[in-house]
């Protein structure tokens, strides 16, 4: 559905009209939907996010001015969802454990006796920006280097 078409009805679920709600989010929903997926490239968590998107539309459509941008302001809210999921990703790094319940932390090597101070100091960092590397890789390839590595 265009831009023209959907103005009346977001004008009109803007008045809290239920059937132009409903109509307008089914009219829409594919447009989410493919918005998402194109930031997550999965299809039950583009699913998931397009839901949550089109709750925060029902629960925020009166505060939309101008009802003819209706579709980029919709997309903005799916884009920030997809964000989200991304900060939240990052932040839950799952390590794997293998039949003994070692994780990758487990074989880093302690190089830091006998070092320099300095020495520890540069390690430290290092392992610190390899880490970061790693939260800022998407979760598929996060997990797949983590499971090469316990091998």
């Amino acid at each position: 559905m265009n831009k023209e078409a959907l103005t009346p009805l977001v004008i009109k679920a803007q008045a809290k009209d239920a059937d132009a709600l409903n109509e307008l989010m089914s009219a829409c929903y594919e447009t989410l939907y493919y918005y998402a997926y194109n930031e997550v490239k999965d299809y039950d968590l583009a699913g998931d996010i397009t839901q949550e998107s089109c709750l925060e539309i029902m629960n925020t459509l009166e505060n939309l001015r101008k009802p003819e941008s209706f579709l980029s302001w919709a997309g903005r809210i799916v884009t920030h969802k997809c964000s989200r999921y991304y900060r939240q990703a990052k932040k839950e790094v799952y390590l794997e454990e293998n039949e003994d319940g070692e994780t990758i932390l487990d074989h880093l090597p302690d190089d830091s006796r006998g070092s320099l101070p300095e020495q520890v100091q540069e390690d430290k960092e290092f392992k610190r920006i390899m880490w970061d590397m790693l939260d800022s890789l998407p979760p598929e390839q996060r997990q797949a280097l983590l499971l090469y590595y316990m091998e």
